[in-house]
């Protein structure tokens, strides 16, 4: 008879064992598939923004622009020295492109979700449990929180955005003719 709870117990810790590697490897999977759609977000939204800019500015300054305003939106900084002068040098078209994304509404609602995966990516990672803020203070919240400042979006969402339907939003939104 001891054998047998014996067995049962190694059983029992066997399948436990199994369920958990199968929900990191989800896990792992999950946060690797919302990084790659926040990329694919990114790139198509240069590629938008590019082109809409090309009807007002010349092609080289529509890319710079372009790559500006997402950096801004994304709080990230430039990297090398002539997108650092560009910044520098065109604050206020920066801005005033910014304020003309209103009439993208696809656009900015793909850049709101987009920050909302990053707020939620860093606690899904550390496996943090219990109730989440939309404006937790990490670089998506804030980022969110300039959207708002820049009258691109009413409300910040109260309710984390799920990756899975953030995942298929981001291939929709990849896929569409510009």
């Amino acid at each position: 008879m001891g054998s047998k709870i014996v067995n049962y117990l190694i059983v029992i810790v066997l399948v436990l064992s199994i369920i958990a590697i199968a929900w990191f490897l989800v896990k792992k999977r999950l946060i690797k598939n919302s990084e790659t759609a926040i990329l694919m977000i990114r790139i198509k939204a240069f590629k938008r923004l590019s082109k809409k800019l090309t009807e007002t500015y010349e092609v080289r300054k529509s890319k710079f622009l372009a790559g500006a305003i997402l950096n801004k939106l994304f709080l990230d900084e430039p990297t090398d020295e002539k997108q650092i002068e560009f910044v520098k040098n065109n604050q206020d078209t920066i801005l005033k492109e910014i304020q003309n994304l209103k009439k993208d509404t696809e656009l900015c609602e793909a850049i709101l979700q987009s920050l909302a995966i990053q707020t939620v990516l860093p606690h899904v990672i550390k496996g943090k449990k219990g109730k989440l803020s939309m404006t937790d203070i990490n670089e998506g919240g804030k980022a969110m929180m300039k959207l708002k400042e820049y009258g691109l979006i009413d409300d910040i969402p109260e309710k984390p955005v799920n990756p899975a339907s953030f995942i298929n939003m981001a291939k929709q939104f990849n896929n569409e003719q510009e």
